[in-house]
């Protein structure tokens, strides 16, 4: 009898633990994705599954319509971009330090990676100047850090009508359509860096 007590505890306790621990990784879960912005979990929602439906799209053998279908699914994206973006301001967005690269004797530039198939790149005119708050800020972090950051994306002087139509509202380093949805490249000027120990996927 108390052998049959003795397992029934253990087992009750075995079972209790595994439930803490379940109950903790789904803990865990939730405070990552919280963490990232409503605004940036949209971004990348619209960058992710518009790049599957352009790519499964492209992956089909070719037919009349093809690239029209194609020029849609594309068009329909930057207006979803668009509606979530508004204005370029972004606030307490994370990612990744993909790279430093040093700007002698001005600064530096950096390439962010987002969770997603989105990224922050540079331009000549986008150094982070030497002695501004932002780059003594990137004195805490290196290539890999994970960041919280915030900034205004870079407008397009061509808007999405202009000499290049393949280009959105916001400025790209892409230079075509496929290379965009393959990974989309926009410019951002810094306001705030900082350093943070959350995990990124």
């Amino acid at each position: 009898m108390n052998m049959d007590i003795t397992r029934i505890f253990r087992v009750s306790l075995i079972v209790l633990v595994a439930l803490l621990l379940a109950a903790g990784v789904t803990s865990c879960k939730e405070e990552k994705k919280s963490s990232i912005p409503p605004q940036e979990l949209s971004f990348c929602k619209i960058v992710d599954d518009y790049r599957e439906l352009y790519l499964s799209e492209s992956d089909k053998d070719k037919y009349i319509g093809q690239e029209e279908a194609l020029e849609k699914i594309y068009r329909e994206r930057t207006e979803q971009l668009i509606g979530v973006l508004g204005e370029g301001k972004l606030n307490g967005w994370v990612g990744t330090i993909r790279r430093i690269t040093p700007n002698p004797g001005q600064g530096v530039w950096i390439t962010v990676g987002l969770p997603c198939h989105a990224s922050f790149s540079y331009q000549e005119d986008l150094t982070i100047k030497i002695g501004t708050p932002v780059y003594e800020s990137l004195r805490k972090c290196h290539e890999k850090s994970n960041i919280i950051f915030s900034g205004n994306l870079v407008i397009s002087p061509s808007i999405s009508l202009g000499k290049y139509p393949y280009k959105i509202y916001y400025d790209e380093n892409s230079r075509t359509k496929e290379e965009s949805i393959s990974e989309l490249e926009l410019l951002i000027k810094y306001k705030e860096i900082k350093d943070t120990p959350m995990v990124i996927h």
